[in-house]
Order: structure tokens, then C-alpha cells, then sequence
């Protein structure tokens, strides 16, 4: 060979060489930063840098694996199945890959019909199986095959794989994991789960053995396995051994006891993974707001503040001992277990809702448990309405109606549907009824009307117009939830108002006035006495629910009765102090054994009086203001003031005032002048029989009573009462306006309070 030849070699082989390495280095930064659109979430622009690379790395595995957890991160299963078996081909013994597998075709089987189903399902077991056999107990396999297994309806099976995985390599998601294939066992097949607990040891078979005899109506039974339990100290026993104790307290009618065991559940939250196992119960009712606050937080001890607070926000009395709504909940809970439990699959197949007309809060699609009546139950009580058709062989199917009421105060309709294509009790949302099932929900709703009269033309108009209307009340209903009483409940209705004075420097005082009436607390055949006593209970929380006030008062009964027969009312008040801002209040009363309950939840704005100029204090409207004879809880700067909560006053008495005034330039000698203008202006006449209401057409219009007083003052606050004679004025609602000004300064305050007149 020539020396040019030789040259000529060389130099090809040296560039091979330079574009080898070249590419090699490309090759390392585009996966470098496809790792790193990964990492961040990007799933889009990940893909699309894999594939970039796949192009011309066919063969990398690594490539292959990232694609395909890329379509597994967004449950693409049928693509990601397709890159796995990809790099199975290459290497029949890629653990990750025969993982990835299992479950890609556990996934693609759920939505096949039977036969299909069953292939992809036996092709998901045997790389289960693959991977336990190359590499034992691999990340979470384990549970992933006990999933299979529960989807096959292999019962037994699911739970001994779950049990399998908390032996080996347990996380959080594997310890709640294996309570729902425990619960999924109980509550699919159990006769059989009963026999086969009952052979078997362990606390957490115990725990679900008594489960069993709870579902059985043994409660008894069911108590004495769970109080056995109660010294347990497994880390996944605590809070659904609470819970459970809980339902069965509640069905043993034992309320007080039934919220013990349940916040004792929440006091027990000192690990991760008591934290998920409480959030499994009550996930079925969060918003979705609360679920995206939930998932932020880090700390077990924020976790179970969480939980605290979330019970303590929805309780509809939260100045009670009593949580109610938590009470409520576990009655739901045990209903929905009994009626609508459902965790089978649910896909578009036998989704009702084709076109899918209907979307959802994110936290819906949490649901493993319930189907979507028991969601509702859950979240919104026994319905107050409900209908279905039952003629001319037409699909399963029922509406829900709930009335307004509570803080959410709006009027919810759902739609159900069960058909050939949805197995066991599988009842999904629908949005529209047909027109031929109208005329069973004519009392619902005026829809329902229109749509029974309409002719075809206008049914699809009005169909349209309800699709529309279950998006709406289907989002709203999905990601709210809402107190219900007992309809055998009797509710008190009471008067109160509040006012604010100034307490000290930066510190304010709030005053909650209130009355009953002896119809309140004794009615006809109540089944109590005069010598019982009514719960009062008061509490303040500032606005993160944290408490600042919480006061219990028990009252006897007879003494309301008899002060209520002597002055028309009996009047009561609580009080807190506390910086000027925005609070959370509540008042409840109830009588013995909860026969009746009232009560009123707020928020107070609390006045600021620091400021230099003249300051008014909230006014209160009193029955009487006396000089005092000692320091009662109506005394205020040496009078007694007894308020009138119901700011109703009989014409023939006066209507008497008190309020404060802060903030004058008066003390050390000097004395402030100024003036305070009552003025009474009418709103609304109130007069009773026909004689008078045609009298009031021919009189003039009742003016506005106006009166003005020359006051001083020698201190920076002056205390001010007065009596008005109002004898003349007809029954009805009035405004009471009060302005205090400092003559020659521009310097006043004022209030405004309603009251009635009869």
C-alpha cells in the first residue's frame, strides 16, 4: 500500500473515531435532560426527547424504560405495555420491565370484556410471578399482584399477597392497602370471609373478624374482639381500630361513646401511616381544595391538626362537647357500607354516561369504595326526596332530590342509572332522564313538569337545559358535603344579638346576648322535668379554628321556666376579650338527652376603639336599666343592664338604650361637650286586623322621631342610657340610628340597631 494510502486510512479511521465520540456525548446530554423533564413532571416534553433518542437507540433500555413509565405516569397502559415488552424481548430478565408489565395488563384486562379480560389478566399474573422469582420481594410487587388478585376476585388470595408485601418492603400506600383487600374480602363475599377469619390469627384478622360480626348485627361480639384489640401497638392498627369501634358504639346507640372512639382514632395519628389509614376514611367527603392542601403537608403533626380541624370546621355546633357531624358521618359510613358498597371496576364500558356529559372534582376519582349513590350519601345524608321508574322494562334507575338547608343552602338533583353493562351494584351519575320517566318526578322539580308536557321537539331542548343543570349541581355536590338532623329532632329557635365596648388598650369585649322562652326548654309532654337542666355552650375560635373560648353551662330548667313567666323571656349572655378582628362564634343550646337543639354559628367582626377620634360602642337594647346593687352578669359601670335579645318591646314601655362613648378630650380638669341624636325611623308597619289596615290608608305617614341631648363629659369615656316613650308610635320594625358629634370639631360616631314595636 502506498504512503497516501496509508495516510488516506488513517484519517477515515480517526473521524469514525471523533463521530463515535461525538456521538456518544450527544447521546449522554439528551438523556440527561430527558431525565430531567422527567423528574420535573413534564411528561410531554419528556416523551418527545425519549422518542427523539429512541430513533436512533433503538436498543437502549434505558430509553425503552423511560418511555414507558412516561406512559405509565398518565395510564397509558396500553403504550406503556408495548415499550416493556420492547425491552423484554431484549432482556427476558429485566425485573423493572416484567414489573411494569404486570401491571399494564392488569389495567388493559379491567376494561375488556370477560374473555380478553382474562387473557390480559393470566399475561399480568405471570409477570407477578416473573418478578418474585428473579428478584423476590421487588418495590411494591407484592401489593400490585394482591390487587390482581382482588380484581379476579381471588379474595383470599389478594389478602395473603398484601400481607405478603408488609413483611417484606411496606410503605404507606401497602399498609392502607391491605385494610381495603381485608374490607374488600368482608364485604364482597361475607359468609365466606367470616368462616375463613375465624380459622386465623393476627390482629389484624382479629380486627376484621370483629368487623364481621358487626356487619352481622353481633355487636356485642364485635365489641369484645375490639376492646381485646385495644392494647395493640401494631403502627396500622390505631385509627381504623377507633373507627371501628366507633361504628359499632354508634349501633349500639351509645353516641357519646361513638365520637370517644373516634377522636381517639385522631389522637392516636403518630405515624405516616396512621395519617393515610384516617385519611381513607374520610376522603369520600374532602373538597378538593382541602384534598390539594392535604397533599402539601409534610409533617405527622400537621397531618392529624388536618383532620382536627377539618371535624371541628364541619361540626355544626362546634361551642358543643357533641361533634355532630362526626357522629353523623359514621352513621353514613355504616349505611353506605350496607347499601352502597361497590369497588369494582369502573370504566367507560359501563359508564352510563357516554358522551361524558358529566365531569368531575379531581377528589371523585379517589372513590375505591362506594358507587356514586353512596358518594352522595356520604357526603349530603339521606336524600329528602326520591323517585324511579318501574314499568315497561326500564333500566334500573332512581333521582335524588336535596331541599336547601344548611350554609351550602342550594337545591341538588341527581340522576342514577344501572343497566346490562354494569355488574353488582354499580349505580353511576347520569345527566338527563328520559322524557317517559318524567311523570314519576313530577313533584321534584318544575323540570320535570315541563319535560312530561313536552312535545319532541321541546323534550330535547329541555333535555339539553337538565344535562346542563346535573354539570353544575355534579361538581357542587361532589366537592361539598353537609349536615342533616334526625327528622324526629325538635329545633329551638332563639333571639340573640351582639355588641362590642372597649376592654383596655388594643383589647376589646364582645357580649352575645340571648333568651328562651319556656316553650323552649318545657314544651307540652316533654320528656323531662323542671328540676332538669338545658346545655349551654359558648366558644370562640379565631379564624384558623384554633379555640380561644370555650365555655359549658348547665341551666335547671325550672328556672328558666319561671323567669321567662315573670319578665316574657329569660335573657342570658357570654362574653370574651380579645384584640380587635375578625372571629369565629358559636352558641348552642341543648335539653336533656337531645330532645332539642338550637344554635348558631358566625363570624364577628370585633370593633377597634384604639383610635384617637370619638368612638361609639355597640348599642344594646335592654328590658330594663337600673342603678345595680351588685356585680351581676348584667352589671356594666354601675348599672344593671338587662338586655332584650329578641329586640321586642310592648308600646306601653319604654325602649331603653345603653352604649359607651371612648376617646373624648376630656380628664385631668377638662370637660367635653357634646351631643347625641336618637332618631326612630319606621321600616315596616305591623298592624293586626282589617279595620286598622284600611284606617292606615287614610293617615298620614308615620314621621320620624327625633331627639337631641346636650351631654359633657369629665372622663375620655362617657357612659350613656336613656328611656324612650315610643307609646305613640304604631306596631312595627324600626331603626333606631344613635349619632354622638363634638361640636365645632367634625368629630362623631354612630350606630344603627333594629327592633319592633307591638
Amino acid at each position: 500500500m502506498s504512503l497516501f494510502a496509508k495516510f488516506l486510512v488513517l484519517i477515515l479511521t480517526l473521524t469514525g473515531v471523533a463521530a463515535n465520540l461525538f456521538s456518544a456525548e450527544d447521546y449522554e446530554n439528551s438523556l440527561r435532560e430527558g431525565i430531567r423533564l422527567f423528574k420535573a413532571d413534564l411528561w410531554r416534553e419528556a416523551e418527545r426527547a425519549f422518542r427523539d433518542l429512541q430513533k436512533d437507540h433503538p436498543d437502549s433500555l434505558i430509553v425503552l424504560s423511560y418511555l414507558g413509565r412516561i406512559n405509565v405516569m398518565q395510564q397509558e397502559w396500553a403504550d406503556a405495555r408495548d415499550w416493556f415488552n420492547d425491552i423484554v424481548e431484549l432482556d427476558n430478565e429485566d425485573v423493572e420491565a416484567h414489573y411494569y408489565l404486570g401491571i399494564c395488563y392488569r389495567e388493559t384486562g379491567k376494561y375488556k370484556a370477560f374473555v380478553l379480560q382474562s387473557r390480559d389478566w393470566r399475561r399480568a399474573e405471570r409477570h407477578f410471578a416473573r418478578v418474585i422469582e428473579l428478584a423476590g420481594p421487588y418495590k411494591d410487587v407484592y401489593y400490585h399482584f394482591a390487587l390482581l388478585k382482588k380484581y379476579w376476585k381471588d379474595y383470599d388470595q389478594a389478602v395473603d399477597l398484601a400481607e405478603q408485601q408488609l413483611l417484606h418492603a411496606p410503605d404507606e400506600k401497602s399498609w392502607a392497602g391491605v385494610h381495603r383487600f381485608y374490607e374488600s374480602f368482608l364485604f364482597n363475599e361475607p359468609k365466606e370471609f367470616h368462616a375463613w377469619a375465624a380459622g386465623r390469627v393476627g390482629d389484624r384478622n382479629s380486627l376484621y373478624l370483629g368487623e364481621s360480626h358487626r356487619h352481622r348485627k353481633e355487636f356485642l361480639a364485635a365489641e369484645s374482639l375490639f376492646q381485646r384489640l385495644s392494647g395493640t401497638t401494631t403502627s396500622d392498627m390505631r385509627v381504623p381500630l377507633g373507627i371501628a369501634q366507633a361504628k359499632v358504639k354508634y349501633q349500639l346507640g351509645q353516641q357519646d361513646s361513638c365520637q370517644y372512639y373516634y377522636e381517639k382514632a385522631l389522637r392516636s395519628i403518630r405515624s405516616t401511616v396512621d395519617a393515610e389509614l384516617m385519611f381513607e376514611d374520610v376522603k369520600f367527603i374532602l373538597s378538593d381544595a382541602e384534598w390539594l392542601h392535604y397533599r402539601d403537608l409534610r409533617s405527622v403533626e400537621d397531618k392529624q391538626e388536618f383532620f382536627i380541624k377539618m371535624w371541628l370546621g364541619r361540626n355544626p355546633m362546634p361551642a358543643s362537647q357533641m361533634n355532630y357531624r362526626m357522629v353523623e358521618h359514621v352513621r353514613r359510613v355504616i349505611a353506605a357500607e350496607q347499601d352502597y358498597y361497590f369497588d369494582g371496576v369502573r370504566s367507560q364500558v359501563n359508564n352510563p354516561d357516554k358522551l361524558n356529559y358529566l365531569s368531575f372534582p379531581r377528589i371523585f376519582e379517589l372513590n375505591d369504595k362506594y358507587n356514586d349513590k353512596g358518594l352522595v350519601y356520604i357526603r349530603h345524608g339521606e336524600p329528602d326526596d326520591r323517585a324511579f321508574h318501574v314499568e315497561g322494562g326500564a333500566p334500573l334507575n332512581e333521582t335524588w332530590v336535596y331541599y336547601p338547608r344548611g350554609q351550602l343552602n342550594k337545591k341538588l338533583i341527581f340522576h342514577f342509572w344501572q343497566d346490562d353493562t354494569q355488574a353488582g351494584n354499580n349505580w353511576r351519575f347520569i345527566p338527563s332522564i328520559p322524557q317517559y320517566m318524567a311523570e314519576s318526578r313530577l313533584n321534584m322539580d318544575p323540570i320535570f313538569g315541563r319535560l312530561y308536557t313536552a312535545n319532541s321537539l321541546e323534550a330535547i331542548s329541555i333535555d339539553h337545559e337538565m344535562k346542563q343543570q346535573s354539570q353544575a349541581l355534579v361538581q357542587i355536590g361532589m366537592d361539598t358535603d353537609q349536615h342533616s338532623w334526625s327528622k324526629q329532632l325538635r329545633s329551638i329557635f332563639f333571639p340573640f344579638y351582639m355588641a362590642t365596648f372597649r376592654e383596655g388598650p388594643d383589647v376589646s369585649r364582645c357580649e352575645l346576648y340571648f333568651s328562651l322562652v319556656k316553650d323552649d326548654v318545657l314544651p307540652e309532654n316533654a320528656p323531662y322535668t323542671m328540676q332538669d337542666s338545658v346545655s349551654l355552650n359558648f366558644a370562640v375560635f379565631d379564624m384558623s379554628l384554633d379555640p380561644l373560648v370555650q365555655v359549658h353551662q348547665n341551666v335547671q330548667i325550672g328556672h328558666i321556666a319561671e323567669t321567662a313567666e315573670s319578665m316574657d323571656f329569660w335573657p342570658s349572655q357570654f362574653d370574651f376579650t380579645g384584640p380587635p378582628g375578625e372571629y369565629q362564634v358559636a352558641l348552642d343550646i341543648r335539653t336533656p338527652n337531645d330532645e332539642a337543639i338550637g344554635g348558631y354559628k358566625f363570624r364577628m367582626n370585633v370593633s377597634d376603639y384604639a383610635e384617637e377620634k370619638i368612638k361609639m360602642s355597640g348599642l344594646v337594647l335592654a328590658k330594663s336599666i337600673r342603678p345595680a346593687q351588685q356585680q351581676d352578669l348584667f352589671y356594666k359601670n354601675g348599672l344593671t343592664v338587662i338586655p332584650n335579645p329578641g329586640k321586642l318591646f310592648d308600646r306601653n314601655n319604654p325602649v331603653h338604650i345603653y352604649f359607651e362613648l371612648y376617646n373624648l378630650d376630656a380628664g385631668m380638669n377638662r370637660r367635653e361637650d357634646f351631643v347625641v341624636r336618637y332618631n326612630v325611623r319606621l321600616l315596616e308597619e305591623r298592624t293586626k286586623g282589617i279595620i286598622k289596615k284600611i284606617g292606615r290608608i287614610f293617615r298620614n305617614p308615620q314621621p320620624s322621631i327625633s331627639n337631641q341631648l346636650e351631654r359633657e363629659s369629665s372622663a375620655p369615656t362617657s357612659i350613656e342610657y336613656i328611656a324612650l316613650d315610643l307609646g305613640k308610635n304604631v306596631p312595627g320594625i324600626y331603626e333606631l340610628g344613635v349619632t354622638a358629634f363634638v361640636s365645632g370639631k367634625g368629630d362623631s360616631a354612630a350606630r344603627k340597631i333594629n327592633f319592633e314595636l307591638q
